[in-house]
């Protein structure tokens, strides 16, 4: 241990004497010609009388009754600090120190992050008193809390250096304990006053080998490197934390700069090397690289979460998530080809209290000929009849969104089932009638038929009955809705299990929409709602406007849209925007036909 150099040399000093002085008596008398020289009257000479002082308390504080002897049955623990300059570490059993060790630290060293240096002074501790602490429990001491932590992490979220000083203390069976600094006063002196001798450069060389590899391994070239290496360098925030990081984080997390606050909750996994900034093996890119590097990210346009997996695997910077999520969100190859929306939950409508209270209609083309199918939402008692002109039948014609067939589901699911009836009559050489003589004499599930329900009596078909079966009896109509709710509410609960919802949409909003339902998104934004559930008008880049289910719309952060002023359009289009029904009934109107095949028509077809 040399002599101090100067007055706060001589207060770790005998700050160190102090600590020692239960086991020595007299310790004043000997360290009185170095006190002195605390007087504010003594300029500060060391002389040969306090050289004599010093020699004496070296040897007084290494021999017993200070230093004991080791006992292989008494508890070990070991006392680690570590300075700018130098480790220190002492050997204790039942409060005595049994050995003290301390060295310099290499130029390399000396560069380390402060809790590189604290995890080193540690393993300098443990490995010097190797023939004491190998092969039985140690009680490790040390000033800095996070290794406490850093202890019991893996060893995948430790910075290099830190990895590597881990495994050499694996051999270690160990427990870290957190000690104030103030009570760590001879490790502490013995760190700040090292002994400067030729040290065995193994340690330092194993670690910097061991970083050095890892860096290598990178998937970055050493041009990309480089870079990185460069813009860290004239990065203001990051030079900013590359100091904090080798001089030690503060103790409050309220004292720490504002443009570094983002970084406190991992401090203890930083590290610095060769310039570049490490969170354990993940490099920390510089603001001004971050858009590039979401760019490369994101060249095989992969979505949200397989672009964090791969940013996770090398790279970091706070808030980088977000960053890939907002990214994605707005890269315009993507959202053209992205998948269809989830479907929405069930919209329930209202049960009808009476036969033909509510109907549900659609038109589809057969033989060159328009039909129009009814069907009753209480009885699922269905008509079909030939359509020669549908303002002659005295009714308001409101279709359904294009693309989104399910918002007239009944009557979509009916077209589907008479064609099917057809075909299969037509197979069969039966009469059709009798088909759908047969479909309104079959009871649906848990209720009656359709016939039962509507005119409450059975219809005669071609299979035998006793007569008391055909009369009328009246039905118990508050039963039969409370089972339609009942069977409504089940079919809503099995559906609205997979679906998600969706939030509404404004004005203005810029949207992506799906030209079919597995179609491509095309740009547009939303001139009004349309009055019905979940059905928007929106208009395109290039002025079109078109009707669609919110099912087939999303939400985007691109940029605004160049267009013409929604204004304009909504004064040049007003009347028509007062009668929009779907796409095509702002061209000529005409009938909506059936997207079904249509099969070739036959004169039975053509009786109905």
């Amino acid at each position: 241990m040399p002599a101090p150099t100067d007055k706060k040399g001589v207060q770790r000093l005998l700050g160190t004497i102090n600590y020692l002085a239960k086991f020595v008596p007299n310790m004043s008398a000997v360290t009185e010609p170095i006190r002195k020289l605390l007087k504010e009257e003594h300029e500060f000479i060391w002389t040969h009388e306090q050289q004599q002082a010093f020699e004496k308390l070296k040897d007084i504080i290494t021999k017993n009754p200070v230093l004991s002897f080791y006992d292989v049955s008494k508890p070990v623990t070991v006392s680690c600090d570590a300075s700018q300059c130098g480790l220190g570490a002492m050997l204790i059993q039942d409060n005595k120190p049994v050995a003290y060790a301390s060295r310099s630290l290499t130029d390399a060293e000396s560069r380390y992050a402060n809790i590189e240096r604290e995890l080193l002074g540690v393993l300098f501790g443990l490995e010097r008193f190797n023939d004491y602490t190998y092969g039985k429990h140690i009680n490790v001491e040390s000033d800095h809390k996070p290794l406490e932590m850093i202890v019991r992490k893996s060893l995948g979220c430790a910075p290099p250096r830190l990895q590597r000083m881990l495994l050499r203390l694996q051999k270690y069976d160990f427990s870290l304990k957190y000690i104030p600094g103030k009570d760590l006063i001879v490790p502490d002196m013995l760190s700040r006053a090292p002994i400067k001798i030729n040290t065995n450069n193994e340690v330092e060389n194993d670690i910097e080998c061991f970083v050095n590899m890892v860096i290598r391994n990178t998937s970055m070239s050493d041009r990309n490197l480089e870079q990185i290496t460069e813009a860290t360098s004239n990065d203001d925030t990051l030079q900013t934390l590359t100091r904090l990081i080798i001089d030690g984080w503060p103790d409050e997390k309220n004292e720490v700069p504002n443009e570094v606050f983002e970084y406190w909750n991992f401090r203890d996994e930083l590290s610095n090397v060769n310039g570049i900034i490490l969170k354990g093996e993940k490099i920390i890119i510089p603001a001004s690289m971050r858009k590039n590097m979401l760019n490369k990210l994101h060249e095989g346009h992969l979505g949200i979460e397989k672009t964090r997996k791969l940013a996770r695997d090398s790279i970091f910077w706070p808030g980088i998530n977000a960053q890939i999520t907002d990214f994605i969100s707005k890269c315009s190859v993507c959202l053209e080809s992205r998948r269809s929306n989830t479907k929405e939950s069930m919209a329930e409508s209202e049960t009808p209290g009476l036969p033909w209270m509510t109907v549900g209609t659609d038109i589809f083309y057969w033989n060159n000929n328009n039909y129009v199918i009814i069907v009753d939402y209480y009885s699922r008692y269905f008509e079909i009849a030939k359509l020669e002109n549908i303002q002659s039948w005295g009714f308001t014609h409101t279709v359904s969104n294009p693309h989104y067939q399910q918002s007239n589901g009944l009557a979509e699911r009916f077209v589907q089932s008479f064609k099917k009836m057809l075909s299969k009559s037509k197979q069969d050489g039966k009469d059709p009638y009798i088909t759908m003589l047969k479909y309104r004499n079959t009871p649906l599930k848990n209720l009656d038929s359709p016939a039962q329900l509507l005119m409450n009596r059975r219809l005669r078909t071609t299979i035998p009955t006793i007569k008391n079966r055909l009369k009328p009896k009246c039905g118990n109509l508050k039963n039969t809705q409370r089972k339609m709710k009942q069977q409504k509410m089940n079919q809503k609960q099995y559906y609205d299990k997979s679906s998600k919802p969706l939030p509404e949409l404004q004005p203005n909003d810029n949207i992506r929409f799906q030209h079919s339902s597995k179609g491509k998104w095309g740009q547009g934004t939303v001139v009004r709602n349309n009055n019905t559930p979940k059905s928007y008008v929106i208009e395109t880049p290039e002025g079109q406007i078109f009707k669609r289910n919110r099912k087939h719309l999303l939400k985007t952060k691109e940029d605004k849209i160049e267009q013409t002023s929604l204004e304009e359009a909504n004064e040049n289009n007003h009347n028509d925007f007062d009668n929009i029904t779907d796409e095509q009934s702002l061209e000529p109107s005409f009938v909506r036909r059936s997207e079904r095949s249509v099969k070739k028509p036959t004169r039975l077809i053509e009786e109905c």
